[in-house]
């Protein structure tokens, strides 16, 4: 064997050191590859002594039942290759692997089952996740996605979302989100099932960046708390309060500009948000978008007795308006009718109660009695009008919810009935007489 590369075909029984020929001016090194004496020639002798190694390296590899095969293959991936062949063998033993080919099918049912391993940041994929939701959510609930998500983005912001397991979600809520409130539940779970594949236009091929989705428990239990409402005599304390309060703030503000809050117009305020039934947000977009004079805004018909709340109010979305197609408030109270007459007659405009005293008559009440003010207005005048006219139906479609909503809220409440009878007999005309409106300031 002449050549300086060589292949060793057959096993290795021995091999004698390299020793010089002078007759033909090389190291000779003699070897007995199946049982037949081979002879490799080198000039150098260094070249000698590597010949000699490898196949003192072959034939301890041959006895102890080791195949040496050229591989592009790291130390590193061999080994990770030797573990994978382990557990196979542990699982299914060893004659098994080899006969059925398991080790391919199982790299090609990775393949299947986990298209990119390079999954989106969760930024990245937050951003997409809300972008697909947009269309189908209202505002209100995007605003809560968003503060849910932000904290996710925060937290783990550099990591891919294939790398989020259960136990970093549940280190989320318990150290940075109120694991007993129900929705940041609901839209964890919801974006990580669009990052599973649900609804998710930017996978490939319709499946997900991740297999499972990492919260795996069972979403808390709604506990439904009874509404804060006021009572009668609340309510007409909060109309006085227009007055009282208003006359304490007139005065300079700190760029000496002279201020002062119109008490008739707070006292419109209270009276349209207790006889509508609207939430604030649709409050403010009806005056934004409508106009403040009650007669020309164009969501209120007063010829037709009605109060149109378009998409652009109404922007609720769930089960009950999937498509916010707006809602109708007709055939409006005649108690309801008078103080709009009455807002017209005296050119008192609609106004939002905003700047540094916003509601302040409502926390001067909800801080005395300890009544928690969450939409106190929303939920007196869905109550009071459910008790009144005692039709869950219409109050339930006037009012913009569902029918669980008010059968599980606002059904069981412990109001007398004679509270909302008053309510709703409680006239511009009546209200004078009350000393809730002023005649000396010339308002009829």
């Amino acid at each position: 064997m002449r050549n300086k590369e060589f292949k060793i075909n057959g096993l290795v029984k021995s091999v004698k050191p390299p020793r010089f020929s002078s007759k033909v001016g090389c190291f000779i090194i003699n070897t007995k590859i199946d049982n037949k004496w081979q002879y490799i020639w080198r000039k150098r002798e260094r070249d000698a002594l590597d010949v000699y190694n490898l196949l003192i390296d072959v034939s301890k590899e041959q006895n102890a039942n080791i195949d040496r095969k050229q591989t592009r293959l790291t130390t590193e991936l061999l080994r990770e290759c030797e573990n994978a062949i382990d557990m196979l063998n542990r699982k299914y033993s060893q004659q098994t692997v080899s006969e059925n080919n398991i080790i391919t099918e199982a790299v090609e049912y990775y393949i299947q089952n986990k298209p990119s391993l390079h999954t989106p940041t969760i930024p990245q994929a937050i951003e997409m996740f809300l972008k697909q939701r947009e269309p189908i959510i209202s505002q209100i609930t995007m605003r809560d996605y968003k503060y849910s998500l932000q904290k996710l983005s925060l937290l783990y912001g550099d990591r891919r979302v294939g790398e989020i397991n259960t136990q970093d979600m549940r280190d989320l809520f318990q150290n940075y989100l109120n694991p007993s409130v129900k929705k940041h539940h609901i839209y964890m779970k919801a974006f990580f099932e669009f990052c599973c594949g649900k609804d998710n236009e930017f996978t490939n091929d319709g499946k997900g960046w991740i297999e499972n989705n990492p919260i795996r428990w069972k979403v808390p239990r709604h506990v439904y708390h009874d509404p804060a409402t006021f009572k009668f005599e609340q309510v007409i304390e909060l109309l006085h309060l227009c007055h009282s309060i208003s006359d304490k703030m007139r005065g300079l503000r700190n760029n000496n500009k002279f201020y002062s809050r119109n008490p008739n117009q707070l006292i419109a305020y209270y009276i349209f948000r207790l006889f509508s039934c609207v939430r604030k947000e649709e409050f403010i977009r009806l005056i934004h978008l409508g106009g403040r004079k009650v007669d020309e805004n164009r969501y209120i018909d007063l010829e037709n007795k009605k109060i149109i709340l378009t998409p652009d109010i109404y922007k609720k979305r769930g089960c009950m308006n999937v498509n916010s197609i707006g809602r109708v408030y007709d055939n409006l109270p005649d108690v309801f009718m008078e103080w709009l007459e009455w807002m017209v007659k005296n050119n008192i405009k609609i106004t939002y109660p905003k700047g540094r005293y916003v509601e302040t008559e409502i926390d001067t009440i909800c801080e005395r009695d300890d009544i928690d003010r969450h939409n106190i207005l929303r939920h007196t005048s869905i109550t009071y009008h459910l008790l009144n006219f005692k039709q869950t139906i219409r109050t339930t479609k006037i009012a913009g919810t569902s029918l669980k909503i008010i059968e599980n809220h606002y059904l069981n409440k412990n109001i007398p009935t004679v509270d909302a009878e008053k309510l709703y007999t409680l006239t511009p005309s009546k209200a004078k007489d009350l000393g809730i409106i002023h005649r000396k300031m010339g308002f009829e």
